[in-house]
């Protein structure tokens, strides 16, 4: 069995805890340390039980808290963090913590060295893949079949389009090293689920360009039209102030 625990998924900051036979490991540090602790405890656990952090890009969002972490190992794509001690992952280079093996996939943001994870543990896969504005066709064949997947569902393009932020902005929002539009998710979504997947997860949510019921519909109407909508596929999006917990 694998528990992922969202602590936090937005703008605002995001942290996501996985645990399995009584390992637990970090993916981003962009909250504070109490919310950290707060999580582990749920689990079961403290943060001198804490060892590993996997880290997906440099923006402030995914590791501002990172320097309540000293003395943990951090991972992160090779060119992806400054100033800081890491281990440098290799894209498409399988590692190994505790009983999960973790696989780092490229991504295409606007920072060097944004990536994704594959996260495999007791015949489990779940792909991590948020913060991107195109998803690469080596990376949808390694993810295909998932049981579980946490995948970016930024904006709805009408509400991004309607908003007061500034046109630079917008295009950065919507370009390919930007995010992925409700649309876009569902677009990659519909390629990439199959009998075996379990649970999606949308994440990274804007709260200004989107909404939850927005994304949510938005990925179940493409789903429907092919014929992938189950009954038991949990659907479900994942919010920036309130911690979320998935079982495999």
């Amino acid at each position: 069995m694998v528990r992922i625990l969202n602590l936090a998924s937005g703008s605002k900051g995001n942290a996501t805890l996985f645990e399995s036979g009584g390992f637990v490991f970090l993916l981003d540090m962009g909250i504070g340390k109490n919310l950290l602790v707060e999580g582990l405890k749920e689990l079961g656990f403290t943060l001198d039980n804490l060892n590993d952090v996997f880290v997906t890009h440099r923006h402030s969002d995914h590791i501002k808290g990172l320097c309540y972490l000293e003395g943990k190992t951090l991972y992160a794509r090779d060119g992806a963090l400054e100033g800081l001690d890491y281990v440098h992952l290799e894209n498409y280079r399988k590692i190994s913590v505790g009983p999960f093996d973790i696989t780092c996939l490229p991504t295409s943001h606007d920072v060097p060295g944004s990536c994704g994870y594959l996260v495999s543990v007791d015949h489990k896969k779940i792909a991590y893949i948020t913060d991107t504005g195109r998803i690469r066709k080596d990376v949808l064949s390694l993810i295909r079949g998932a049981d579980a997947y946490i995948f970016e569902s930024n904006h709805d393009l009408k509400m991004l389009q309607d908003s007061k932020r500034p046109k630079a902005l917008k295009e950065r929002i919507r370009g390919t090293k930007g995010h992925l539009s409700n649309d876009q998710a569902g677009q990659y979504l519909r390629t990439l689920v199959s009998p075996v997947t379990e649970v999606i997860a949308l994440a990274h949510l804007s709260e200004e360009c989107n909404l939850e019921e927005l994304a949510l519909e938005n990925l179940r109407n493409i789903l429907r039209k092919d014929g992938l909508l189950r009954d038991d596929l949990d659907i479900r999006a994942l919010r920036q102030h309130k911690e979320t917990l998935i079982t495999l």
